[in-house]
């Protein structure tokens, strides 16, 4: 089970995205439980250095299309939060998700 709250997917240059690429191309399955969020205001326009509410989304959207059988995924955008401000939501969103 994994809980990613406002993950930095943006890190080496989106290195995890390359890494779920590998694994994809190496594999027809993910057994997993996956969560990801993100606050609000990690999508706008101003957060052009990390793009963390976009990041989210694309890898989200990545893992859906794959179709992966053992993969149970869920994502959320956390209305009016920020960074910082997330943290609370992230989890208490994430282990009902995840339970």
């Amino acid at each position: 089970k994994w809980l990613l709250a406002s993950p930095s997917i943006w890190w080496d240059d989106r290195a995890v995205l390359a890494i779920e690429a590998a694994h994809a191309a190496a594999n027809d399955d993910l057994r997993a439980a996956v969560f990801a969020c993100y606050g609000e205001q990690e999508l706008e326009p101003s957060d052009t250095t990390f793009r963390t509410g976009m990041n989210v989304e694309e890898l989200a959207e990545r893992l859906h299309h794959r179709r992966y059988p053992g993969l149970r995924l869920s994502h959320a955008m956390l209305r009016g939060d920020g960074h910082a401000s997330s943290v609370g939501a992230a989890i208490s969103n994430g282990l009902r998700a995840l339970g």
